[in-house]
């Protein structure tokens, strides 16, 4: 009797464990079939690094992250003007900063995401002369969280290096983390 109850009992857990159920995770640590889309919205924040609070921007969350723009900052900027022998730099153009996301999981309280993060670019203009500044991202290293209760969104990157008219000009071993941090959700629904 007792080895039958005992087959019985690894029976309903093998059973268990091979059910596949949509609202969890599979192999591939991909979502299936779950369509909410409370996150999606436009929010309000800052980006930091090492604590240190170094610009304003806003996100809207829809079928991608798009970020107002990445911040330029104190950092990146001596690394920049120090290659080009220049104190003299202003920002010419810089363009919003669209990443490809996707929720690989879920708590009571929180969603995660894995962001690709792609390079960002943008022109500056120093010495009279216009020269392209690219952050080189991790491609595999950007993440985000949403707290449901507060609406919060905190999305984390980290750039590997800078360049500028395509050459190296630092490389941040380990990589710069920059974080986004949302202050307010000043709208809900997204594209």
């Amino acid at each position: 009797m007792k080895h039958y109850t005992l087959l019985i009992l690894w029976a309903l857990l093998l059973a268990g464990c091979t059910t596949k159920d949509d609202g969890y995770l599979d192999e591939g640590m991909t979502l299936r079939n779950d369509l909410t889309t409370e996150y999606y919205g436009c929010f309000e924040g800052f980006w930091t690094t090492d604590a240190e609070r170094i610009g304003e921007a806003s996100v809207q969350m829809g079928d991608q992250q798009v970020f107002s723009s990445l911040p330029w900052f104190k950092t990146i900027e001596q690394a920049v003007a120090a290659n080009l022998g220049t104190h003299q730099i202003t920002i010419d153009k810089a363009d919003a900063y669209r990443v490809h996301y996707r929720k690989i999981g879920f708590s009571a309280g929180s969603l995660y995401f894995n962001i690709s993060a792609d390079n960002y670019s943008f022109k500056i203009l120093a010495n009279n002369k216009e020269h392209l500044v690219q952050l080189v991202m991790d491609p595999n290293g950007a993440v985000a969280v949403y707290d449901k209760q507060t609406d919060a969104l905190v999305a984390l990157f980290i750039v590997n290096e800078v360049k500028v008219d395509d050459v190296t000009v630092v490389k941040f071993n380990p990589g710069l983390n920059i974080q986004f941090n949302s202050t307010k959700k000043i709208q809900t629904g997204g594209v």
